[in-house]
């Protein structure tokens, strides 16, 4: 957005639809979306990867009691 239509946005003041016909083009991650846009908590990446290490080391815990179980007598 340019400035005059932050400015009007921000005082809260009416104009006419024909103001905003302008196309605008924002930056990704400026300074302007960041309040539209808040950062998480947990980063998703790390939040995946602890889950798919406890899904294997369980899933390989299964497995080993599965073996000792099947080589019993």
């Amino acid at each position: 957005m340019d400035l005059e239509q932050q400015a009007a946005i921000l005082n809260g003041e009416k104009r006419h639809l024909t103001d905003y016909g302008q196309i605008t083009v924002a930056e990704v991650d400026s300074a302007a979306c960041k309040q539209d846009n808040p950062v998480p908590l947990v980063k998703p990446a790390i939040t995946r990867g602890l889950a798919l290490g406890l899904i294997t080391l369980l899933l390989l815990i299964g497995l080993r009691y599965t073996y000792r179980a099947s080589r019993r007598p």
